[in-house]
């Protein structure tokens, strides 16, 4: 019987502690504390960024919630030294991050050296099946050492008292991204068209969304003049620009064309395209993504991989 007694003790204890989910103003409290018990005092700190793009048109005011409420119980505390707001929306000017995306580790430690920082705060709430996750980080700028992480699961219905309900999308909202803000891009692939592929190779710079390449093609094209004749050791050099726009997280739509000339094969005229890729690693600082184009006026198709090195 005394067993039986202490097994109900402590169910019931366990559900109290982790069967509830906390309401969005006290995990920011707990958040607040957390750090502020962990931390030495007068530390120099940034609340940067909360990620909160799974909730779309709410995603910014989210966002500034929990953040202008960690930094008023820091405020309040006195223990450290905030950044001010100003000179964070200068780096975000400066570094082009959103104060409602998801940022990673790298990033952070970007921003806060632009800042002076010793310690970026920053972090992410989102839903995750029935539950929503609210997590918040700081990392030690000068060597990107994780110091803390506070996680704990938040009340759906208490996110929609505060900010209001959104209504339901057919699917996830269309958001485009510009990509690096200048850098330089590497791209290979292989042409169809002519018959047999052909390798191409491709080099640029881009700055924001609009990139100037220099291409390179060559190969065996077979001609369909006569009974069909083949231009051995055809080549190609290509001048041209190109705009690529990124769609909500990895897929790229893009235009482009050029003009150069040709050994082997008829014609001087190289044919605009439309493009779709997809984004394979994002990095601060590289890029991956594969690719597909289209030529307009039976210039052929072409798949391919891009690298792009940039800030």
């Amino acid at each position: 019987m005394r067993k039986l007694f202490l097994f109900f003790t402590c169910f019931i204890i366990s559900f109290s502690l982790f069967g509830q989910d906390k309401n969005l103003d006290t995990a920011i409290i707990e958040a607040a504390n957390y750090f502020n018990e962990r931390l030495p005092r007068r530390t120099r700190i940034a609340v940067t960024n909360i990620g909160a793009e799974s909730y779309g048109s709410r995603a910014g005011n989210i966002s500034e919630y929990i953040i202008d409420g960690i930094i008023k119980n820091f405020v309040d505390r006195g223990n450290f030294s905030i950044v001010e707001r100003q000179h964070i929306d200068r780096a975000r000017n400066e570094i082009r991050f959103n104060m409602s995306e998801e940022v990673s580790d790298q990033t952070a430690q970007r921003i806060g050296n632009f800042l002076g920082a010793e310690v970026v705060i920053f972090g992410s709430i989102k839903p995750m099946g029935n539950v929503v996750i609210f997590q918040v980080r700081a990392i030690r700028v000068s060597t990107a050492e994780i110091i803390g992480i506070y996680r704990v699961n938040i009340q759906e219905n208490d996110i929609n008292r505060i900010f209001g309900r959104q209504e339901k999308q057919s699917g996830p909202p269309l958001v485009i991204k510009p990509l690096h803000r200048f850098g330089f891009e590497l791209a290979g692939g292989v042409e169809t068209g002519f018959g047999i592929p052909v390798l191409c190779l491709q080099s640029g710079v881009f700055i924001g969304n609009f990139s100037i390449f220099f291409e390179t093609s060559g190969g065996l094209y077979l001609m369909s003049f006569g009974g069909g004749d083949i231009a051995p050791g055809a080549f190609s050099a290509i001048l041209g620009g190109a705009i690529d726009y990124k769609f909500i997280n990895t897929f790229i739509l893009g235009i482009g064309g050029g003009i150069g000339g040709s050994i082997g094969v008829m014609g001087s005229i190289y044919y605009p395209y439309v493009k779709g890729a997809f984004s394979i690693i994002e990095e601060d600082f590289f890029k991956f993504e594969i690719f597909y184009k289209h030529f307009f006026f039976e210039h052929g198709s072409r798949f391919g991989v891009k690298f792009l090195f940039g800030s």
